[in-house]
């Protein structure tokens, strides 16, 4: 059990880098953008959204989930989202 939950917390806190990496390439960007489909103000809260998930990957329990939902039940479970 103590190894199943580090490998969880690790895996997370790994997640942290996902995101820094995604904030950068967002910052380099920036200026690419449409400003008629993003505005000022979503260009802020969309930084601030990935500052907050690299700060919940590194500081807290939060968590990341993918929840896939399937109505053949007689068939098998795809492993990605098509």
């Amino acid at each position: 059990m103590v190894w199943r939950y580090w490998m969880w917390r690790t895996s997370f806190a790994i997640y942290s880098y996902t995101v820094l990496g995604w904030l950068a390439r967002f910052q380099q960007k920036r200026s690419t953008l449409d400003p008629n489909r993003y505005d000022a103000v979503f260009q802020r809260m969309w930084e601030y959204y990935l500052c907050c998930g690299i700060a919940a990957a590194r500081a807290s329990d939060a968590a990341v989930y993918q929840v896939l939902f399937h109505n053949d039940r007689a068939g098998d479970i795809p492993l990605k989202r098509v």
